[in-house]
């Protein structure tokens, strides 16, 4: 599966970049190299598929690119209009974008507890990574429970139950 797909990234990013390259220098060379990934990407999706019969989750990839587009929207200015020299303003856009996507992966719902537990699980068994991680799921973690609706239902039937009002 792995070689089709490079052949198929290969028969779309070499006559495409050749094109487009030429017309339209390094965005025909971007543009290129996004549908022939795109490309590669939709056909191992569908071998997959077909080979293991899964079942993609359309409604989390959905929110993982909404928070990964909304992370990047804070750095447009930060391109546009910095006179900060390149490699200052490489680590501030990095650290915006991750502090900006490590927020909205759990407000979106893109991320939930299993997978916080599962990926800090896997993560922490590597000792260089484990601080890093560590504090990367704290924060995922109080961003969770901030933004649980399990939270506000208990609440409320509390406060139901008491004859209260929210």
């Amino acid at each position: 599966m792995n070689l089709k797909a490079s052949i198929i990234y290969a028969i779309t990013f070499i006559p495409s970049a050749i094109t487009l390259t030429d017309l339209l220098n390094v965005e025909g060379l971007l543009t290129a190299v996004l549908t022939s990934t795109a490309t590669q990407t939709i056909y191992s999706l569908q071998a997959t598929v077909k080979k293991y019969d899964a079942k993609p989750d359309l409604k989390n990839s959905a929110a993982i690119c909404a928070s990964s587009a909304l992370s990047a929207t804070p750095l447009i200015p930060l391109i546009l209009y910095s006179s900060i020299p390149n490699l200052a303003n490489l680590t501030i856009g990095a650290i915006l974008y991750a502090l900006t996507y490590l927020t909205l992966t759990p407000i979106l719902k893109a991320i939930n507890q299993e997978d916080l537990r599962t990926l800090t699980n896997i993560l922490t068994k590597n000792k260089p990574l484990k601080p890093i991680s560590n504090l990367i799921a704290s924060y995922e973690n109080r961003i969770l429970k901030a933004f649980s609706h399990k939270k506000i239902n208990i609440t409320y039937i509390h406060l139901i139950k008491k004859g209260g009002d929210l």
